[in-house]
């Protein structure tokens, strides 16, 4: 199945401008696998402002028109019965990228008291034991053990290649990336090289604020691919709210790099490798069925795609990147919301509230 969004963006001969729209974040995207056709490049004969058309194809999920209208829940306390496990965003779920959502506290707490296993599930692409410091400036109780980051997959495939792309990369990385999002090589220092040409593949961990000039980014996208480099993308999201403002993800520039015809491999949600992970986690800890597993997340095309592909049930929630477009009394709107994605969550709700 294929789909159209247009993305406005703002073209010079020197700059590209990104002027993001919050309709932009209704980008779909279907479950499996997602291109981009046309790479954003600069030059004099697109000096004008242009639309750049996302196509975005795969595998669907079963027919909209079989799938069980979405449950409108009022708060978790209405799960408390059904499920042992819970696997839950940590963007758009927990805090908005600055501050924690009010609510969020009281329902960790009595979803802990009730005795659910928690186990919180991040496309950031840097490793748990720096996020886990930053969500408790924030007040967000996450225990040791608890986060699983696609950063963490990475990193773990950095020092110790066992999957089949790292095995067969070679073991020397350029990262795209910059600030924070840098850290994601922590460590991991024998593996870095600073000159692509020296490079046995590259990391995207890049992230655009709004009306930010991504000229740089696309410039080493096109010699990356000019010298056939793979790009691995752990995290998968394209868009997301950082306060009020919003910001291009590196799964964005990871599908720009698929529509220049380079190959870029994801570990964040909607794909497999983080999921696993947390199923082995929570089968170490005695749950082992995935009709007693929830998926808690804010993004159709990650989080409740995932959930669908990987057999478990999800809550979809309206404090993240479909704020503007969801309404929880709009059960038409929601139908036409999921229909777009090619996902249907099990329930929805405002928030993570109890």
């Amino acid at each position: 199945r294929i789909e159209l969004f247009m993305l406005p963006c703002f073209v010079s001969s020197h700059h590209v401008f990104l002027s993001i729209k919050r309709a932009a974040l209704v980008s779909p995207r279907v479950c499996r696998g997602f291109t981009v056709p046309a790479a954003i490049h600069t030059s004099p004969a697109n000096s004008r402002s242009r639309g750049s058309a996302y196509v975005f194809e795969g595998m669907a999920s079963p027919a909209m028109s079989s799938a069980a209208a979405p449950i409108t829940i009022a708060g978790f306390k209405e799960l408390e019965n059904k499920y042992a496990g819970f696997l839950i965003d940590l963007w758009g779920v927990l805090h908005d990228g600055i501050q924690i959502f009010p609510y969020v506290p009281d329902c960790i707490a009595k979803l802990r008291a009730s005795g659910k296993l928690l186990v919180f599930l991040s496309n950031s692409s840097r490793g748990s034991e720096f996020i886990v410091p930053e969500m408790r400036k924030m007040s967000i109780d996450i225990r040791p053990g608890e986060l699983i980051t696609s950063g963490d997959l990475v990193r773990s495939q950095i020092r110790n290649p066992t999957d089949e792309h790292f095995t067969n990369f070679g073991r020397k990385v350029f990262s795209l990336g910059r600030g924070i999002e840098s850290d994601s090589l922590e460590g991991l220092e024998a593996n870095r090289v600073e000159e692509m040409e020296a490079a046995d593949y590259v990391l995207m961990t890049f992230f655009a604020d709004e009306g930010e000039s991504v000229d740089g980014v696309v410039t080493s996208l096109e010699k990356a691919r000019r010298l056939n480099l793979p790009l691995v993308c752990p995290n998968a999201d394209v868009i997301s709210y950082h306060g009020d403002s919003i910001r291009l993800c590196p799964g964005h520039f990871a599908q720009l790099y698929e529509s220049m015809g380079g190959t870029s491999h994801y570990y964040g949600k909607p794909h497999s490798p983080i999921y696993q992970s947390a199923f082995e986690h929570l089968r170490r800890h005695g749950v082992d069925e995935k009709s007693q597993v929830v998926m808690v997340g804010d993004a159709l095309p990650t989080d409740i795609c995932g959930a669908s592909r990987h057999g478990i049930d999800s809550v979809l929630l309206a404090s993240g990147i479909h704020q503007q477009e969801m309404s929880l009394s709009d059960s038409r709107g929601l139908e036409a919301l999921c229909a777009k994605f090619g996902a249907t969550p099990t329930y929805v709700a405002s928030g993570l509230r109890w």
